[in-house]
């Protein structure tokens, strides 16, 4: 079963993956079949649908971030869609949506972590700012 810090890793490996494919305006047979994949496929929307979404049930993140997760791929698609058809400006341009929507899977993950962290080390106002922090840090 993956953790939170794994799966925000994950999900960045996935997005420098892509940004990868991208840049260098080919995707690769490796990559594709990392990043290729939809958010029911990849490795956080499996831990998501095996396990992070029963367990975590009860945290308000975990609704919003299986609705970022899944704007994140579908932005993704799209950009996978422009890099093949050679639209490489535009691929470019739609990483702007790319990462938009990967900044609040990040934020998400890191932001129930956080709860878990405060709850199960009794933490109640000590993790309050860091979460406030993060927010603003990631222009939320």
């Amino acid at each position: 079963m993956i953790d939170l810090s794994v799966a925000r890793m994950v999900h960045l490996d996935y997005e420098a993956r892509l940004e990868e494919a991208v840049r260098s305006g080919r995707v690769p047979v490796l990559t594709a079949t990392r990043i290729d994949v939809s958010h029911h496929e990849c490795e956080l929307g499996r831990w998501l649908n095996r396990h992070g979404s029963e367990r975590y049930r009860e945290h308000l993140e975990i609704l919003a971030l299986n609705t970022w997760h899944k704007r994140f791929h579908i932005e993704a698609e799209r950009s996978l869609r422009l890099v093949r058809s050679g639209q490489m400006r535009e691929a470019a341009e739609s990483l702007r949506d790319v990462r938009s929507a990967s900044k609040e899977v990040i934020y998400l993950l890191t932001q129930l972590e956080y709860h878990l962290v405060q709850r199960s080390h009794g933490f109640k106002d000590l993790l309050d700012k860091p979460v406030r922090l993060l927010g603003r840090l990631i222009g939320r």
